[in-house]
């Protein structure tokens, strides 16, 4: 019933770009991502300045494995809001995924400048950090996010393991922690 009501929509209001992310998000729901990868892409084109028609684009893209257009469609909204925070979120974990660790530092530096407090924000940066093997920095980020949530199992699952490789004692407290968190 829900398909059938965007489909009669669109049918009436065939430029209606809303619409088309409307019915892109439900099919994202049912997994079904060429037709959300349709939807989205011509959202996008019948109104290129709507943030959220971009963001879902590029989730679709990513979920597909599409690097590459993930990157497109991110570079080209941010060339239009560079300081869109998710923008700059979903630029920094593509970075992560792809390992251009540096570039994607400077978008999760846009995202952490502007809130300190982020636990995503301060998780993401101690995840780029870590895989550019900076544990110094990696540490205090994921140390950040147990002061902003003190029972987050991932930041003390990471703590763990940079400290275990490390050789240092107090990884044994760090995944302690961990398990109290979640004991299975």
């Amino acid at each position: 019933p829900i398909l059938a009501e965007f489909n009669i929509k669109i049918a009436a209001d065939s430029t209606n770009a809303q619409l088309y992310y409307m019915r892109a998000k439900y099919y994202m729901r049912i997994q079904k991502l060429s037709l959300a990868n349709i939807d989205a892409e011509m959202a996008v084109a019948l109104d290129t300045l709507k943030g959220e028609y971009y963001l879902l684009l590029a989730d679709i893209y990513l979920y597909r494995n599409e690097s590459r257009k993930t990157n497109a469609v991110l570079t080209k909204y941010l060339s239009i809001t560079p300081s869109d925070k998710m923008a700059n979120f979903k630029m920094a974990q593509l970075m992560l995924y792809v390992k251009h660790y540096d570039e994607g530092l400077k978008f999760a530096n846009a995202v952490y400048n502007t809130d300190k407090k982020d636990l995503n924000a301060n998780f993401l940066m101690g995840m780029l950090y870590k895989e550019k093997c900076d544990t110094a920095h990696a540490l205090d980020y994921f140390r950040n996010c147990i002061d902003i949530k003190p029972d987050y199992f991932e930041a003390y699952d990471q703590l763990g393991y940079i400290q275990k490789a490390r050789n240092k004692p107090d990884a044994m407290d760090y995944f302690n922690s961990a398990l109290k968190i979640r004991p299975q």
